[in-house]
């Protein structure tokens, strides 16, 4: 777990500046974590030391890997996953897969479970809409596994024997069951399936059965060391599936993490932006607090940015979002306001429509959102989080370097402040500027972060 944890951007809420007296945030998960290369994910593109890590749900699903019984899984792998895992491990970042949703040979072929699904579940293979019944994955009567279990517990051992091959002891990855499972479009109980699961109570208890499963197969392995079971991805909404989803695992934890895609939609300003996302930010982890096994897990959000401004809409097209000030301001936010609240890493994903964000993340030099974030991820890489606090509207995270060096991000959600420096050294804006400060030296603080080093 401990390595696991180091995998991803580090977040501590606890101690802080002494000269503060403030509110701390949300403190959920483990203290101390060192901020790595593998701290900023992508889901598309090319790696690279800011963004080393990767989230594959398209090619790595079950549909696409093995859509018929007699399917060549380790080929598919070698040919639709590898490729990116190679970038990952070079990279020296962390790699989760979305391998679930069944193909539709897991229902006997029934006509039903072959309809047309959204390209991102499973194209042309169409089978993400359905999950097997609670009752297809409980034992026989002979205490041997049902057909339904088994044959996830076989295509798992085939994707775990693969990674093992080629990628144990080269980079930490992380499995995940399934993603969105909490929208129609990514999983829709009650189709008229045989062996399908009909409610969302159902379907989220069976869910938590194939997550259990596949927890055991890494065990069994003994590749638990440097393979984890995340949770399956929910879009950020605490409805009847999340909350008896996450329910079943407090009874039976069988994830190492859990995992949220946010997004926040149709906002008209750049502060509104900011500001919704943060609270978004904060729903994510607080109401976890009510399943007490779930307390202490990391929390990694494995899609952000997707729509961080406004979903499809003319909106994102407003001169505000699009200045460079506002996308560094946007980009660097959304990652320390993730920090704040306790999440450890962040995926960020490359729209593949440009209209529908105005913040662009990607690895290429030159996109002022994205080397806005590899200057913050620079500055932070090898130190770990001591705390971070909030006093008047200005936040500050407190950092500790493996010499004992101090390093203090601010920023505010809206507005600007200014405070006395808590240390005299350099202070870095976000387009890489540095400039001179000394101790208690007054600090205009806005709403783009800014670190003291």
């Amino acid at each position: 777990m401990r390595r696991l944890l180091a995998a991803g951007v580090a977040v501590l809420v606890a101690a802080t500046l002494s000269l503060m007296t403030i509110t701390p945030a949300q403190a959920l998960p483990a203290r101390q974590w060192p901020v790595t290369p593998a701290g900023l994910g992508s889901l598309y593109g090319s790696v690279s030391p800011g963004f080393a890590s990767l989230r594959i749900w398209g090619p790595a699903a079950w549909c696409y890997l093995q859509p018929t019984p007699e399917a060549d899984v380790a080929g598919n792998l070698e040919r639709l996953v590898a490729p990116q895992l190679d970038q990952v491990a070079a990279a020296g970042g962390t790699a989760v897969l979305t391998i679930g949703h069944p193909p539709p040979w897991v229902f006997d072929n029934h006509r039903n479970a072959v309809r047309q699904t959204p390209t991102w579940s499973c194209g042309d293979h169409a089978a993400g809409r359905a999950i097997p019944s609670l009752a297809s994955l409980r034992r026989d009567a002979d205490g041997s596994p049902s057909v339904q279990a088994q044959r996830w517990r076989d295509y798992v051992g085939r994707v775990v024997d693969f990674l093992a091959a080629r990628y144990q002891g080269r980079t930490p990855i992380i499995l995940e069951s399934w993603n969105e499972p909490n929208i129609p479009a990514g999983l829709e109980p009650g189709m008229p399936i045989p062996g399908a699961a009909r409610t969302a109570t159902e379907a989220a208890k069976s869910l938590h059965a194939y997550d259990a499963i596949a927890y055991d197969v890494i065990r069994d392995k003994g590749a638990a060391d440097w393979l984890s079971m995340g949770s399956s991805t929910t879009i950020l909404r605490w409805d009847t599936f999340t909350k008896a989803y996450f329910a079943a695992h407090n009874r039976t934890r069988r994830i190492d993490e859990v995992h949220f895609n946010l997004y926040s939609y149709s906002v008209r300003s750049v502060d509104s932006a900011v500001a919704k996302w943060d609270r978004r930010a904060k729903l994510a982890t607080a109401p976890l607090r009510q399943y007490r096994a779930l307390r202490g897990l990391p929390i990694r959000l494995s899609e952000v940015n997707l729509n961080l401004i406004n979903h499809d809409s003319p909106l994102n097209l407003r001169r505000s979002f699009t200045s460079p000030d506002a996308q560094r301001r946007m980009a660097t936010a959304t990652q320390m306001n993730a920090h704040f609240h306790g999440i450890q890493a962040l995926y960020w994903l490359i729209p593949w429509r440009p209209i529908q964000t105005a913040v662009h993340v990607t690895t290429e030099p030159g996109n002022v959102a994205g080397d806005a974030l590899v200057t913050l991820q620079s500055n932070l890489v090898g130190k770990t989080f001591q705390g971070c606090k909030q006093r008047n509207k200005v936040r500050t995270c407190t950092l500790r370097g493996p010499g004992g060096e101090r390093t203090y991000v601010l920023w505010r959600n809206a507005g600007s402040s200014t405070v006395r420096a808590p240390k005299g050294g350099q202070l870095v804006a976000m387009t890489g500027a540095v400039r001179a400060v000394r101790a208690g030296q007054r600090l205009r603080i806005g709403t783009t972060p800014v670190v003291l080093r």
